[in-house]
C-alpha cells in the first residue's frame, strides 16, 4: 500500500502550501510554502479534503493582522495541533509563521512520524510531539493557551474534547 500511495502521490498546493514528498524532484511554484509529509503510516498527506480546510484557514489567517498580534504576543508555543497524524498542519504552521508548534496524537505511531516529519523539514527546535489522549498530557495542559488549535480528527471524539480545548484557547 505504501509503495502504491508514493508512486501516486503527487504535490498538491493548498492556498501558499505545497505539500510533497521527498520522492519529488520537479520545481516548486514561486512563493509557496513547502512542506515535505510522506505517505506512511500515519494520516494527513494534505489530499484530504477536511486536511486542506485546515491548511486553507492556516493560509486565510496569515495576513489577518489581529491573529498575527495574538500569535506573537501568545507564549510559547502559540499552535496547538490535536491528532497530528504526519504533522501537516504543525509543519505548515510552524514554516508559515516562523513559531513554536505543540503537536499530539493518541497514537504512538502517528508520534513517531510526526517527529520524523518533523525532523525532515528541519524543524526539531520548533516543534514538539507528544503522545497523548485529547488534551490530557501535562505538557499540553502546561504551555497554554494557545492562540490557534487545530484538530483535524472525527466529530465524536472533537465533540468530546471541545470544551477543554475550549478552555485552553
Amino acid at each position: 500500500w505504501l509503495a502504491e500511495t508514493l508512486t501516486s502521490f503527487s504535490p498538491i498546493q493548498v492556498g501558499r502550501f505545497w505539500v510533497h514528498g521527498r520522492h519529488h524532484t520537479g520545481s516548486m511554484p514561486p512563493g509557496m510554502v513547502p512542506v515535505q509529509v510522506e505517505a506512511t503510516t500515519a494520516f494527513g498527506t494534505g489530499e484530504h479534503a477536511t486536511t486542506q480546510a485546515c491548511l486553507l484557514a492556516i493560509d486565510a489567517l496569515a495576513n489577518y493582522s489581529p491573529f498575527v498580534r495574538l500569535l506573537r504576543s501568545t507564549r510559547s508555543p502559540p499552535v496547538l495541533d490535536i491528532g497530528c497524524g504526519t504533522g501537516v498542519l504543525a509543519i505548515a504552521a510552524a514554516k508559515h509563521w516562523r513559531c513554536s508548534v505543540l503537536a499530539s496524537d493518541i497514537d504512538l505511531e502517528a508520534v513517531q512520524v510526526t517527529y520524523q516529519m518533523v525532523r525532515n523539514n528541519g524543524l526539531h527546535e520548533s516543534i514538539n510531539v507528544v503522545r497523548s489522549a485529547g488534551v490530557r498530557h501535562r505538557t499540553i495542559l502546561r504551555s497554554g493557551p494557545y492562540a490557534l488549535i487545530t484538530a483535524n480528527i472525527l466529530a465524536q471524539p472533537l465533540c468530546d474534547i471541545a470544551m477543554p480545548v475550549a478552555r485552553l484557547l
